[in-house]
């Protein structure tokens, strides 16, 4: 099931994408043999809801929301928000946080930001 894409290719779609951190950008460039520019426009955090919007001639709002670990709920509401004032019919909302070096989590240990059993219980009774 789900939604066709040629259906909803140039239609009134709003894209709201949920992102605290990404790493690709040095991944990908790690090399400068291999920095071809698209690593800028793949990897920049404000790109993501772009390149889905062109890809789909999406009409609707388009923005990348970074309010750290509230991003994607953030950008659920926003997605909300906008459909409800007429800005757009329909919304994508994603969110995204990809950490590939173990600093950036050991980070947030060292921080106590991180629950004591290392799982995300964000929707349960125990959750911190």
């Amino acid at each position: 099931m789900g939604v066709n894409p040629q259906d909803v290719r140039g239609s009134r779609t709003g894209v709201f994408i949920g992102v605290s951190d990404s790493e690709s950008d040095e991944f990908w460039t790690t090399d400068p043999s291999k920095v071809n520019g698209y690593g800028l426009t793949g990897c920049c955090r404000a790109m993501f809801p772009n390149r889905i919007s062109y890809t789909f001639d999406f009409s609707g709002p388009s923005y990348a929301i970074d309010t750290a670990c509230s991003s994607s709920m953030f950008a659920l509401q926003q997605a909300v928000n906008a459909m409800r004032t007429g800005q757009c019919d329909a919304a994508i909302v994603g969110g995204v946080n990809l950490c590939l070096k173990p600093t950036c989590s050991l980070q947030f240990h060292r921080l106590n930001m991180l629950s004591p059993s290392g799982m995300c219980k964000a929707f349960d009774a125990s959750g911190m």
